[in-house]
């Protein structure tokens, strides 16, 4: 299990470290957000290791999405007094983040960004030995 990191190493172009240190897109999304917001949660951050590559590794939506989808939630139940408001406030938070991404990317999907089927071992060391992971995370 991956332990907590020292705030005190890092700063705001450091993703491709947090990266390394915590080990998932999903994770390391959440928690630098929670981090900009001053609000880290660092069990919550741990559970959203299952978001990554897409759902469980499945190559569905991509794990940065739904890091930061959670990080935005949290934020907007914190600053906003009515629970409907904060939902309100998460859902078009998240619909913008992710209208960003895919503009950027072209997709969503954690499969047409990696290149690499998560289920297959050979795919997955492919994608490791060469680098790719770290394409997530390129300007950190």
């Amino acid at each position: 299990m991956k332990t907590a990191i020292d705030h005190r190493t890092y700063g705001p172009t450091d993703a491709s470290k947090v990266f390394r240190k915590l080990g998932t897109c999903s994770r390391t999304f959440f928690h630098i957000l929670n981090r900009e917001f001053g609000h880290p949660k660092e069990l919550e951050e741990l559970a959203a290791d299952s978001l990554a590559g897409g759902i469980l590794q499945q190559g569905q939506q991509c794990g940065m999405l739904w890091g930061a989808s959670l990080a935005v939630g949290g934020e907007a139940y914190r600053k906003c007094k009515d629970q409907n408001e904060a939902i309100c406030v998460a859902i078009k938070a998240t619909q913008d983040i992710m209208e960003s991404f895919s503009k950027n990317e072209n997709t969503i999907n954690c499969r047409d960004i990696t290149h690499c089927d998560f289920s297959s071992k050979l795919s997955f060391a492919k994608y490791m030995f060469s680098g790719r992971f770290l394409y997530c995370f390129k300007n950190g």
